[in-house]
């Protein structure tokens, strides 16, 4: 009777260094991707941000201060963000940009822009959506490289 006692002993002191393992590993894993999910839970924002902005302010056009977009408090601009509502064809652009925290694998994004295809990155003067095949020519100075929203509002701001 003894002997079963030291076994079920060993074995929950076995589970339990397992789970803290678990917990340990896990939760290091989770502070490592934080500041970059935040980075880009930030941009969404922002971005969301510089799109009210353009359509309460149809005929704005060049870059939108910071302190004019309304965001949450706490909520910080990413690292390189800027914007720019410039014409567009018979509409105009807004777009939204930052630079990514060490290199971003584009062609595995941040589950934040997944399933939308206003987000992408910009390549040789070009925007290259994270859905579809395909790219536009984007008008401004968005940086080589940096993740960007590029949205297209009709004459009415929508």
């Amino acid at each position: 009777m003894l002997a079963y006692a030291y076994i079920l002993g060993y074995y929950f002191l076995l589970l339990s260094l397992l789970l803290a393992s678990y917990l340990y590993f896990n939760q290091n894993n989770q502070k490592n991707l934080n500041p970059a999910v935040t980075q880009a839970s930030n941009f969404v924002v922002y971005k969301d941000a510089v799109q009210n902005y353009a359509e309460q302010n149809p005929s704005f056009s060049g870059s939108v201060p910071i302190s004019s977009l309304v965001v949450p408090n706490g909520i910080a601009p990413p690292n390189g963000f800027g914007d720019y509502i410039t014409p567009y064809n018979s509409a105009r652009a807004v777009i939204s940009y930052y630079s990514p925290i060490g290199t971003f694998p584009h062609n595995q994004p941040q589950a934040n822009f997944m399933m939308d295809w206003i987000y992408g990155y910009v390549n040789n003067g070009n925007f290259y959506p994270y859905l579809g095949n395909y790219s536009v020519s984007i008008p401004g100075v968005a940086p080589q490289g940096d993740v960007m929203s590029f949205n297209i509002q009709s004459g009415n701001g929508q």
